[in-house]
Parts: C-alpha cells; structure tokens; sequence
C-alpha cells in the first residue's frame, strides 16, 4: 500500500511538472475554458428545488449520487479535511494541490451582483436534468477579465444549499482545476464523480483520481 502511494506520488510530480514545463499558460486557460475573452467556462452545477415550504440547492456531484451521499452538520471546513484526508489515503500529493488550489479559488472569488444570473456552462460530460419542481442552476463561472481570473459565484444559490454541498461545491472547483491542467479533462465528468464520492461511505480508488 505504502508503495502503491509512493509511485501515485512521484507520477503526479512528473505530470505537474511536465504540465508547467511544455504548457506554462494551460492552468489560467482551462479556468475559463480556454478563450481569452470576458467569457467564462467550467465550474459548478447545482440542482434548484421548489419543495413545500423551502427551496433547496443541490451540488449536481451530489445529486448524481443519490441516496449514497452521507449529510453532515460539522462545519464545511472540517468537512473539506476529512475529505482531503480521504483523497490523502490515495495520493498525499494530489490531496496538497487541491488544497493549494483552495487558497487560490478563495483569493479569485466574486460574488455575483442582484441582476447577474450566471448562465448553464456547455458540458458534455452532464445528462440533462427532467424535472417538474427541479432545475438545474450555475453556482459558480470561471471568468478572465481584463487578464484576471475570476471566479464569480451566486451567494444566494449557495446559501441555499447544505454544509455538505457547499464543502463538495469547494472542493469540485479546486479538483477540476488540477484535473483540467494537469489531466487534460475536456468535462467534468471525472471531478463530478470524484467529488460526489468523497461524501460516501466508499473509498477512493487510484482510477478516481486521474
């Protein structure tokens, strides 16, 4: 086992620093998806529900699980580091970059203005979602500005949602950003997974990773 996590280790230094070395510009491009313009790409989906006497937001990785998703009330913090601990059981390195690329989407974040609406970002790794009282929202858009990064969210879509959805929004942008640039993922197909595992009782394979 503790072979098994040098070898995931020492393949993900080699992948992080051939990405930087032959792609110096791929990790500010795949925030945005890629363009250059104002225009965003990537970033979190949500599930909004008009139930009886409230409305919901549901993260989509969460969704996708269903019923398997474990709900918790500890802070989101606390909930992040467990799951951190979780991937660490795997990869400690990939475990340290998703947390270094936490700080980094903390120090991005916009929030959106009362008559901004973030349009559903194109992902061709997402069913659609048929639903009377249920449909799907953008949490959060990865814009460049004026040669900035920017990740704008919707307070109050995030507001609605649980400790355990906002801990799981967190941590999908920071894995889909390593994903992206290191891995080359063209969806989020993988992150969704992976983030909507995190917050079951299952464990974490190699193969959920990269």
């Amino acid at each position: 086992m503790r072979n098994n996590m040098k070898t995931n280790e020492l393949r993900m230094t080699g992948l992080i620093l051939a990405a930087l070395a032959t792609a110096p510009n791929a990790y500010p491009q795949a925030l945005d998806g890629g363009g250059t313009s104002s225009e965003g790409g990537n970033g979190g989906r949500g599930i909004y529900c008009n139930r009886p006497g409230r409305d919901t937001v549901e993260l989509r990785d969460l969704w996708e699980r269903g019923g398997e998703v474990v709900r918790g009330s500890a802070p989101i913090d606390q909930q992040i580091e467990q799951a951190l601990e979780k991937i660490a059981t795997v990869d400690r390195l990939y475990a340290q970059v998703v947390r270094e690329n936490l700080a980094a989407l903390g120090a991005l974040r916009r929030e959106t203005s009362p008559d901004m609406e973030l349009r559903l970002v194109e992902d061709l790794g997402v069913s659609p979602l048929t639903s009377r009282r249920c449909h799907e929202v953008q949490i959060a858009g990865r814009f460049r500005i004026g040669g900035q990064e920017v990740l704008y969210v919707d307070a109050g879509l995030e507001r609605l949602m649980s400790r355990t959805d906002q801990a799981a929004f967190l941590l999908h942008e920071a894995i889909y950003r390593l994903d992206a640039n290191v891995f080359g993922a063209g969806t989020s197909e993988r992150t969704r997974g992976l983030v909507g595992k995190l917050f079951t009782r299952a464990a974490i394979e190699p193969n959920d990773l990269y």
